[in-house]
């Protein structure tokens, strides 16, 4: 009788070499606690099925979702699993709505077209749409704000509004939700704002210390990034409501994204702009390193993952590279044709783009069937 505690461990990585990542994932580790599954082991399935993807033409994994009468200037994308499947993409455009879609499971439409998915519309803002987050502890809960000075609430699976958080008087510019029922908004008026959404809707704490509009919001937890259009990101310390530490750039910082560990933060300088990266302990930030990350035009947003680090530019252009940053970028996704690409999303292994062109681009590398 052989067990996996008898097998030779070189036999045991002999065997699994020549099985794909992704099925050790979903099998293995499901009957045996020694493989039990880590963010690290999740970042190798990543790896395998991100490269892979990388190296085939662009039009074979993207599809373009149309709907919006207006530019589209936030994207989300919801409840994905490692292949993009059971995923809800929201945007939201100046034409005051909030796009909806669906995809369909596979056996109901093989394909990668739009008809792989359902829409729908949500429609209570009278301005732009700006910017949208959702609860990290449940698939159904979408928060948007934007231009008409409104913070509202939605259940997204029965499509209906159930909360206006009515109390900003400047346009809310970003979203956050740094841990179940507590909302963050950085607003046009310099200020941030936290609401506990399980108590009467009434905001608990103000964070103040900007000198320009709030245009990025991210967390730890405990702690939160800003990003301003005064050209700094500040750390906060939600707990003391104290800033801990303020960090000047030479040009407007565009967006941030904060992930195990790491804070990415762009520039959005002309013609272009710098990538910086921190290392975040202890409630510090420590630079890391700055590099170009080779578009023609200024930059607008970034996401990254433990695999690969996507930005978006007015050129147009996604491009997405791995960590080694000496490296050209692995890919170019040209799915707006030369609009500005306003934001980007990264969820797991798909990304999704909203821009000028009022569409929304969703790439998702297929995957083989196990």
């Amino acid at each position: 009788w052989m067990s996996f505690n008898t097998v030779p461990t070189e036999l045991i990585v002999h065997i699994f070499s020549s099985i794909p990542t992704r099925v050790l994932l979903r099998t293995v580790a499901l009957v045996c606690k020694t493989f039990g599954v880590s963010q690290w082991q999740l970042a190798c399935a990543q790896s395998e099925i991100l490269t892979a993807a990388c190296s085939r033409d662009p039009t074979e994994n993207s599809c373009t979702m149309k709907g919006p009468t207006g530019a589209v200037d936030c994207v989300l994308l919801l409840d994905p699993d490692l292949h993009g499947t059971n995923a809800v993409i929201a945007a939201g455009a100046r034409d005051g709505n909030i796009y909806l879609w669906r995809r369909r499971r596979r056996e109901e439409t093989p394909g990668r077209s739009m008809r792989s998915f359902t829409g729908s519309v949500l429609s209570e803002h009278t301005g732009w749409v700006w910017s949208l987050a959702s609860d990290p502890t449940s698939t159904s809960l979408l928060c948007s704000g934007g231009w008409d000075n409104k913070v509202l609430l939605w259940d997204v699976a029965a499509g209906q509004r159930v909360e206006n958080i009515g109390t900003h008087k400047f346009a809310v510019l970003s979203l956050l939700f740094p841990e179940s029922h507590v909302l963050m908004t950085g607003c046009f008026d310099k200020q941030i704002r936290e609401f506990d959404l399980r108590t009467p809707i009434s905001h608990t704490s103000t964070l103040t210390g900007h000198k320009g509009p709030v245009l990025c919001l991210g967390s730890t937890g405990y702690y939160v990034f800003s990003a301003s259009d005064d050209k700094t990101v500040c750390v906060w310390d939600r707990r003391t409501q104290k800033r801990l530490q303020k960090v000047t750039h030479k040009s407007i910082v565009t967006w941030l994204h904060y992930d195990h560990g790491v804070l990415t933060v762009t520039e959005g300088g002309r013609p272009t702009g710098n990538v910086n990266i921190y290392s975040f302990t202890g409630g510090h930030l420590d630079f890391l390193q700055a590099f170009n990350p080779g578009h023609s035009k200024p930059l607008t947003c970034i996401s990254h993952n433990l695999v690969m680090i996507a930005t978006s530019s007015q050129d147009g252009l996604v491009n997405l590279r791995s960590w080694n940053l000496a490296d050209k970028p692995l890919l170019s996704l040209n799915n707006h044709k030369g609009n500005s690409i306003s934001r980007i999303h990264w969820n797991g292994s798909t990304l999704v783009a909203g821009g000028g062109d009022m569409t929304v681009s969703l790439w998702t590398p297929k995957s083989a069937s196990l």
